[in-house]
């Protein structure tokens, strides 16, 4: 008998119709408010004065002053191999063109784009997300319910999504926002881009503690969330690690089920607001989305 069980897999489609992982590319009012006009911090940020200043120290260590001016776009390679050389076959060979200054700002350059790209930044880049959100809550009121067919649901998304989902849950909320003037005093932010790295997860559990009913009582389940493999507090249930199903599912109920994708999506439409849900990349590339299920008694 083989050791191998059988499991579904369904595609969801062109991604300019998937409105669960792909919100953004089925989202025409995205690429024309954020992805056309939402990102003037980082485009600001880009071309100010530290930025020239990185292009300035990377000219002069390769020794091309006045015979070859450099661009963002050429600096920001050198991060990138830099990363990938270090990754791949740890070869830091051009990591000697970058000091830990240049890749302070090199990296905020990264965090500003994700930040307005896909999260705090820019409301309509994470409210998009509520489909995948009233998935994941649908998914875990079944399961609790004992009417899910699954013991865990697996979902395969881009960095985009992620960054979406974590800020819809209220996680890395830097609190004051990210700016092309406050490079200086964002260095402990809570928000650097780093979170979603090279294949990047997230997992939502489900605990059933006492699996059947005791003097009437129903069995209590606790959800908890773990980002890359780490347990992390859900600013729904005051930072604690273990929060109620309950007090999970009220927290974004509204969210849920003010939900209109169509309608925030329009060319013409202005965003409805989710009450009090809101305020609750060096290599970006398929990352995977994890929603699972798992019985403790």
């Amino acid at each position: 008998e083989s050791k191998f069980q059988p499991v579904a897999i369904k595609s969801a489609g062109p991604e300019e119709d998937d409105k669960l992982l792909s919100s953004y590319d089925a989202c025409p009012r995205y690429s024309v408010d954020v992805e056309e006009n939402g990102l003037g911090e980082y485009e600001k940020f880009i071309k100010g004065q530290e930025i020239q200043d990185v292009i300035k120290a990377i000219e002069k260590r390769l020794r091309i002053n006045g015979t070859l001016s450099l661009t963002f776009q050429d600096v920001n390679t050198v991060r990138k191999l830099c990363a990938f050389g270090i990754m791949n076959h740890n070869d830091d060979s051009w990591c000697a063109l970058l000091d830990s200054e240049n890749l302070n700002v090199l990296n905020y350059a990264s965090d500003l784009e994700k930040y307005y790209e896909n999260s705090f930044g820019n409301e309509l880049s994470y409210k998009i997300i509520c489909v995948l959100l009233g998935d994941i809550t649908d998914s875990l009121d079944d399961f609790s319910k004992g009417t899910s067919e699954f013991r865990g649901v697996f979902r395969f998304a881009s960095s985009g999504t992620l960054f979406s989902l974590l800020t819809m849950l209220g996680l890395f909320d830097n609190g004051t926002a990210l700016r092309a003037d406050n490079f200086k005093q964002s260095s402990n932010r809570k928000f650097p881009s780093t979170f979603v790295p090279m294949s990047a997860n997230i997992a939502l559990v489900l605990y059933t503690c006492n699996s059947t009913e005791v003097n009437g009582k129903k069995p209590d389940h606790k959800v908890q969330i773990l980002v890359n493999e780490k347990p992390v507090g859900l600013p729904c249930c005051q930072g604690n690690l273990n929060c109620s199903l309950d007090d999970f599912l009220t927290y974004f109920k509204d969210a849920v089920d003010t939900c209109d994708f169509d309608t925030m999506c329009a060319l013409s439409s202005t965003p409805k607001a989710f009450g009090s849900i809101i305020r609750p990349d060096i290599l970006l590339m398929e990352i995977i989305l994890i929603v699972a299920f798992k019985l403790s008694n």
